[in-house]
């Protein structure tokens, strides 16, 4: 089932989202999100942690969001790209 289907299509999709490949998502992510919380000390680290770099986390975070009765989820992207929403898109089916 797409996610717009279980919440409806003025879906605004918590969480950060930052998708390249690899690697390279991670450490972009990671190096955006630790400059942009660094006020908070450690914690910019484990909220850099928690960023989905992959469809795999897009997915699992959604899919566990719904199964607690989310019916609104909303990612902030991470990169300025516009190919994001496409990644989004895709990892949301």
């Amino acid at each position: 089932m797409a996610l717009s289907d279980r919440w409806g299509p003025d879906l605004a999709l918590p969480g950060t989202h930052r998708r390249r490949s690899g690697r390279d998502a991670r450490a972009q992510a990671d190096g955006y999100l630790q400059h942009y919380y660094g006020f908070l000390g450690d914690a910019a680290a484990q909220i850099a942690a928690s960023a989905a770099v992959s469809a795999e986390m897009v997915a699992s975070y959604a899919d566990s969001f719904a199964a607690a009765g989310c019916d609104e989820l909303i990612f902030v992207p991470a990169a300025s790209g516009l190919e994001q929403v496409g990644l989004l898109a895709e990892a949301t089916g």
